[in-house]
Parts: C-alpha cells; sequence; structure tokens
C-alpha cells in the first residue's frame, strides 16, 4: 500500500486522478461512488466474456463452423470495446474543467495530456483482460491436442488484439475529426458520430450471436475476408496449428491492422495536442447572437408563457449539452440496431428470399413499438440528468411556482420529440401497405399503446428536467 500513498510525480499522480474519475459521471453515478459503478461494469463484461463461450457448443470436425462460431463471438468482444470507447469518447482528452482545476498548479499542460491518454489506456487494459483473459481460460479447448493453458494463451492474445484494434480504431476516428473539423463543427459534429457508431456496435453485438449460423460448406472464410473479426480468428487459429495458407495470409493481416491501429492512435493523439488546447479556448467563446430569429415552433404552438418557457429551456438544453446529446444518441442507436437487426432476423427465417409486402407489413406492426418502448425511457433518463448540478439549488427555491406548467411541458416534449415523429413516419407506410381502414386503425391502436407506456413512466414523474438530481 505503501507504493500506492507516496507521491511518484506529476504524471503518475494525474494518471491516479483521472483513472479514479473514469466512473464519475453524472450519467451513471454520483460523484464519489465510482468503485460501486466500476464494480459493477467490469462485472458485467465478466459474465458477457463468460457467456460467449458457452452459448452453444463448439462445432467438432466441421472447421468452417468452428471458424464462423469463433467470428461470432470475436465481433462480440470487438463490438462490446467499441462500444466503451464510444460512451467514454470524453475520457480520452482532457475537458477545459481539467485545465482550469490544475491551472494553479505548476503541472505543463502537455502533461495533464499525457496523463489523461496513460488513465485511457489502463482503463482499455483492464476492461480487455476483464472480458478476454479470464473467460478464455474458462472455455472449453479449440484444439484438444494442445493443452488447456495454450488454448487459452492464442484466445486471450488474439481476442485482446481485436478488442484494441476496435478501442484503436475509434480513438483514431476522434483524432481525425478533431483535425479536420472547425471547433463549432467539431462539437456537434462528433456527437452524431457517437451516436452512429453506437448504433452500427450495438446492431454488431446483436448479430455476433448469428454468425455461426452463416457457414455454408466451405464459403464463410470466402465470403467474410474482409472482415477484421474473421482476421483474428485465423490468427488464432494458425497459433493453435491449424491454419492453413489463407489463414495465415489473413492472421498477418491482423497483426498488421492492430499495429496500424495502435501507431495511428498514438500518433494522431499527440498531433492534436496543439490544435485541442486551441478547441478548448474556441468553444468558451461566447456565441453570437444574430440580429433575426429563426422559426420556432414553440412559440407557434403554446400561447401560455410559462409552457412556453419551460420548452425553450428543455430545447435549449437538449440542443447545447453534449452529455444529454449523447444520451439520447445512445438510445437512439438501440433502437436503430435492435430494429435493423429485426429486419435481419426476418429476413434470415424466410432463407433471404425478399418478399417486400411481408417485409414491410412486419416493420409497420412491429417497429412502432419496439422504438417506443426505447426513445419514451431513453428520454425519460436524458430528462432525469441534471445539466448544471451545482445551480439546481435555484429550482429548489422556487419549484411550487408554476408546477402545472412544468407537467405540462414535460408532457408536451415527450410527445414532440418521442412519439409523434415515431407515428408521423408511420403513418404513410402503414396506409401503403395495409390500405386505409386497416392503416389508420392500426396507428390508432399503436398509438394507444406507446401512450400507455409514456404513462406507465411519467405518471409519478415530479423532476423538473434538466436541473435537478433528486425525486
Amino acid at each position: 500500500m505503501k507504493l500506492f500513498s507516496e507521491t511518484r510525480g506529476p504524471v503518475l499522480e494525474l494518471t491516479r486522478h483521472f483513472a479514479g474519475r473514469m466512473f464519475e459521471s453524472e450519467l451513471f453515478s454520483a460523484a464519489g461512488s465510482w468503485r460501486s459503478a466500476a464494480i459493477g461494469a467490469f462485472s458485467m463484461l465478466l459474465v458477457t466474456g463468460v457467456a460467449a463461450f458457452y452459448t452453444g457448443k463448439l462445432p467438432v470436425g466441421r472447421a468452417n463452423a468452428s471458424i464462423a462460431s469463433e467470428s461470432g463471438r470475436m465481433l462480440l468482444f470487438m463490438a462490446i470495446s467499441g462500444l466503451l470507447a464510444v460512451f467514454q469518447w470524453q475520457a480520452l482528452l482532457p475537458s477545459r474543467s481539467d485545465y482550469l482545476a490544475l491551472a494553479g498548479l505548476p503541472v505543463r499542460p502537455r502533461k495533464v495530456f499525457t496523463a489523461r491518454f496513460l488513465a485511457f489506456g489502463l482503463f482499455a487494459a483492464t476492461a480487455v483482460a476483464t472480458l478476454t483473459f479470464l473467460p478464455s481460460l474458462l472455455a472449453p479447448p479449440i484444439a484438444p491436442e494442445h493443452s488447456l493453458l495454450t488454448n487459452a494463451a492464442a484466445r486471450g492474445v488474439t481476442s485482446s488484439m481485436a478488442c484494441f484494434f476496435a478501442l484503436f480504431t475509434m480513438v483514431t476516428v476522434q483524432g481525425a475529426l478533431l483535425n479536420l473539423l472547425p471547433g463549432r463543427v467539431y462539437a456537434r459534429c462528433s456527437g452524431y458520430v457517437q451516436g452512429i457508431s453506437a448504433a452500427i456496435f450495438f446492431l454488431c453485438a446483436l448479430e455476433s450471436w448469428h454468425v455461426a449460423e452463416w457457414a455454408d460448406a466451405g464459403t464463410f472464410l470466402e465470403s467474410f475476408a474482409w472482415a477484421p473479426p474473421v482476421w483474428f480468428v485465423c490468427l488464432q487459429t494458425d497459433l493453435l496449428g491449424r491454419g492453413n495458407d489463407s489463414m495465415q495470409a489473413l492472421g498477418e493481416r491482423a497483426v498488421w491492422a492492430s499495429a496500424a491501429a495502435l501507431v495511428s492512435a498514438v500518433a494522431i493523439y499527440f498531433v492534436s495536442y496543439w490544435r485541442y488546447r486551441n478547441l478548448l479556448l474556441e468553444s468558451s467563446a461566447p456565441a453570437r447572437t444574430g440580429a433575426t430569429r429563426g422559426f420556432n415552433w414553440i412559440e407557434l404552438l403554446v400561447r401560455d408563457p410559462r409552457r412556453a418557457a419551460v420548452l425553450e429551456f428543455m430545447d435549449k438544453t437538449l440542443s447545447r449539452s453534449r452529455a444529454h446529446r449523447l444520451t439520447l444518441l445512445g438510445y437512439g442507436g438501440l433502437a436503430f440496431g435492435l430494429l435493423i437487426n429485426s429486419v435481419l432476423l426476418a429476413l434470415a427465417a424466410a432463407h433471404w428470399r425478399v418478399d417486400w409486402d411481408t417485409l414491410l407489413r412486419f416493420m409497420v406492426l412491429y417497429w412502432p413499438l419496439a422504438a417506443s418502448m426505447i426513445l419514451i425511457p431513453g428520454l425519460r433518463h436524458a430528462l432525469s440528468v441534471p445539466a448544471e448540478l451545482n445551480a439546481n439549488w435555484i429550482f429548489r427555491i422556487h419549484e411550487s411556482l408554476g408546477r402545472a406548467q412544468w407537467m405540462s411541458a414535460v408532457e408536451m416534449f415527450v410527445l414532440a420529440y418521442a412519439v409523434l415523429p415515431v407515428f408521423v413516419l408511420l403513418t404513410p407506410a402503414a396506409i401503403m401497405v395495409l390500405g386505409w381502414a386497416v392503416g389508420l386503425r392500426m396507428v390508432a391502436l399503436e398509438s394507444l399503446a406507446a401512450l400507455s407506456i409514456f404513462e406507465f413512466l411519467f405518471y409519478s414523474w415530479q423532476k423538473l428536467p434538466f436541473t435537478c438530481a433528486y425525486t
């Protein structure tokens, strides 16, 4: 314990500081409870890693099916690693508050930057080891002719390389956006990139459980030689002495891809040092106010000034707060991944024979309810996260004033942002597929179900949105 209690220099101390704050976020946990959040997160990683190896018996005597099954597991590990990088996106770079908090200390900004990178590297290494190494020891062997330790080592090394490939690829993407986009564009564009990346990784994680079913006779490697999970499975097979020439070539591709991802991530990260400091200063500049105002739907639809002010406040907070945008984009990515996965499962059940009429009927009947079950709880979560926790005392003092207008505005806001868009897009498709009479009745029925979900979740809602962390 003496090793950790003594001061070891600014970089090490800052690394310990940033590593301890990795899980301290208003989105997930209260300040100071990072240990509980970390234990829960790593326990979920461990359980997921073990479950990935026990979702079915490993095919014996069918090399192609075995490679497909291992590719599915590798895809799951890469998807989880990509999601970790997406949701810890802000932990990759120091924030303005980090620089301001440390401004009075004799610490160079370069050391702050280096410590933040080391903290993320420590977090990534711990997460990857939890996800891959212990489950590899518990998993059934791939090559029975080798010892259990040899099988576990081959699995653990290649799975870790695949996870780091996904993590460092996301670091490279962030660095590329940082260096290619202007400051104000980067702040908004990076949020959308996070949302799209979350949708892709969610979809990959869902599809990973079905990769083993794609192992048609002798065609898996030829069909999916372009996919990174297959490269790492071929490397794993080659390390166990079971690979042929084509597998060896794909395994070498995995090694080169991992090295390229690591080198490019480190290089672009430190190239971004001066650029990122300028971005922090640029983003802190006051926004210019124009003389003309654009179209405002709130003023058009809401006449009560209190409700209009509340809706305006919620709309501005949602559009300006990066944390809240990330929350909604994460839920949107989950919804998109589930909806696309449902279509893929329906096509697989029909043996990939595309019947557009049946497929559209399935989408009209299933998608609205599935989207409502994800988007409405997601918006509720976003509304419950304070935009500025230190300022909630202002709202505690005045929360009794206009409470009815607050609650009415919340209802209108959720309906406008989470329920209405789904059914505005649904109605033309439902009428086209089912006809006017049946289509309108189906839309009415699904709207009633969505409103029931909303009523169930918001029946006891008494929070002022974006303003407080208490019930």
